[in-house]
């Protein structure tokens, strides 16, 4: 079964949006319908079909985040293997992201840059050279490129590590080969 990654994208944010209105419903559900102040027991029926939406919705929800993740890392994995196929290897610096599924590594041996971005179906090895800029622009990488092919690539960061991500590329951008301009990176 082949699902596209946006459509699962679109269904995830979805759920976390609904995710508060059903918390309310099935409270409702649970702690003002079902307890009849009538005196009438609550129906066997009524258990079963309210019991049958909230483990639904909920098993979906665990169904769903896990699903997504290992989906992604099989995709990434997928691209990256073909370029270490072919010799790359990330040895210097890697970064991902599942909200936009791109992907930047650096190899400093080779004077290497591997960009990934799976929606814009754009995968290519990048030497030094033609790597114009990097910045750090609030919560993304953007990296500059002489090439007509990418002139520009967003790598989504995770804000929790955004200042570890920034000091690690500030480290390896210090460390350029001595035809690239060392104030090549930004942080913004």
């Amino acid at each position: 079964m082949f699902l596209n990654f946006r459509l699962l994208h679109t269904i995830r944010t979805l759920y976390v949006l609904s995710l508060p209105f059903m918390v309310f419903y099935f409270a409702f559900v649970w702690f003002v319908l079902l307890p009849d102040n009538s005196g009438q027991p609550t129906t066997i029926v009524e258990l079963k079909h309210y019991g049958l939406q909230t483990i639904v919705y909920f098993g979906f929800g665990l169904f769903l985040f896990p699903f997504m993740n290992n989906k992604f890392n099989k995709k990434m994995s997928f691209y990256v293997s073909q370029y270490k196929q072919k010799g790359f290897t990330a040895s210097t610096f890697e970064v991902y992201s599942k909200f936009n599924d791109t992907y930047a590594g650096w190899n400093q041996e080779k004077n290497e840059l591997l960009l990934i971005d799976v929606n814009k179906n754009v995968a290519m090895l990048v030497p030094y050279n033609k790597l114009i800029n990097v910045q750090v622009v609030e919560n993304s990488l953007l990296l500059l490129t002489s090439l007509e092919e990418c002139p520009k690539f967003y790598v989504m960061l995770d804000k929790k590590n955004l200042d570890a991500i920034s000091n690690k590329l500030h480290s390896v951008m210090q460390r350029q080969p001595a035809n690239q301009d060392p104030k090549l990176f930004h942080s913004l």
